[in-house]
């Protein structure tokens, strides 16, 4: 259950997101800055719809790969969460100066975060299949 509700809040925030970026801050961001929240936002609601998918799953299924796809679901938000979050942040400090550094190298750990999570439903599809 917490996986769904956290799939559905992590949803919502990405499509409020977007679309504050697309009408609340489209004169205040760069070109740089813009590409940049669109991508959080892709990304952002691609995997909160698997994990929405990986929690309805696992609700229905009554075997063993329902940990483990909930597994997948919890990297997919985690996900969201540092990569998303970190090209959010960036555009939105990029307003009126440079974004942190700091905030750069969080992205490719949400980025490998899905991977794993992709993984996940991989590994769990094949043993299964056995």
């Amino acid at each position: 259950m917490p996986l769904l509700v956290f799939a559905g809040l992590t949803g919502f925030a990405v499509v409020a997101l977007g679309a504050f970026g697309a009408h609340g801050l489209e004169e205040s961001l760069s070109p740089a800055a813009k590409g940049w929240w669109e991508t959080a936002t892709f990304y952002g609601l691609t995997n909160a719809v698997a994990a929405l998918a990986v929690a309805l799953y696992g609700r229905v299924t009554t075997n063993a790969a329902g940990p483990r796809f909930t597994l997948a679901g919890v990297f997919f938000l985690v996900g969201v969460l540092l990569f998303s979050g970190s090209l959010y942040a960036m555009a939105f400090f990029s307003i009126n100066a440079s974004p942190p550094r700091w905030l750069g190298p969080i992205t490719p750990l949400g980025g490998v975060s899905f991977l794993i999570g992709w993984a996940a439903i991989i590994v769990t599809a094949i043993r299964r299949g056995r």
